[in-house]
């Protein structure tokens, strides 16, 4: 944490005196500047931390003992403060708590905005992831289906095989010898079969006589 020091800060007031209520005013910059300068009779010269984060009043009152009491000391001391806001002229330390508060709310509401919109993000980048897993789920499921399917394709052409191959069996042997050569010609049934046609003469031979008569044969000696 950075040092600061109550010299610069908002909050470092002065005390009312009596009768008037507890208040707290600004410790304007010629006070800041130098303490030891003659203050209005209404306040107290020591230095208040209006938030206690340090306690200065106590502090005040023990250097007060001192013959030539040192304030500038205090307030221009380096310190570890997280209640630090730094001075705004004309404000009181009232009002600077007021801002404080205000830039506090502001700070929470801007965080809580952040968060809202880191948390739509993280919600998008989620629902993208799942719909990134999903899309990979389908295409797995497509995948096995298709594979489902080409099985059983290939099951109803294994069928198909098997139902032609067993219905072919009994005629096997028949196919065997038609490829072997044995080639036999149908039987002819009797009554269907034909006659040979006579072959005709031809139309320029002469004809010749039939009942031309034959030699005699020679008598036998």
């Amino acid at each position: 944490m950075e040092k600061v020091k109550c010299a610069n800060c908002g909050l470092l007031g002065l005390r009312m005196k009596p009768p008037v209520p507890a208040v707290f005013i600004e410790a304007d910059y010629s006070y800041r500047e130098n303490p030891f300068e003659p203050m209005q009779s209404a306040c107290y010269r020591k230095p208040v931390c209006t938030v206690n984060a340090e306690n200065l009043w106590e502090l005040a009152k023990e250097e007060s003992q001192k013959t030539y009491p040192n304030y500038k000391s205090l307030i221009d001391a380096d310190r570890d403060c997280p209640r630090f806001y730094e001075w705004q002229p004309g404000f009181t330390p009232k009002e600077h708590q007021e801002m404080m508060a205000r830039e506090a709310i502001a700070r929470l509401q801007a965080e809580q905005r952040a968060a809202d919109i880191k948390r739509e993000e993280n919600y998008q980048t989620s629902q993208e992831e799942f719909q990134k897993w999903q899309a990979g789920i389908e295409q797995d499921n497509a995948k096995r289906e298709n594979k489902r399917d080409k099985w059983r394709r290939w099951e109803l052409i294994f069928i198909c095989v098997t139902m032609f191959a067993t219905a072919i069996t009994p005629f096997v042997p028949s196919i065997i010898d038609w490829f072997k050569g044995d080639k036999r010609p149908a039987a002819v049934d009797s009554d269907t079969r034909q006659e040979p046609k006579k072959a005709e003469p031809a139309k320029n031979e002469p004809k010749t006589d039939t009942t031309a008569k034959q030699p005699e044969p020679s008598p036998s000696k």
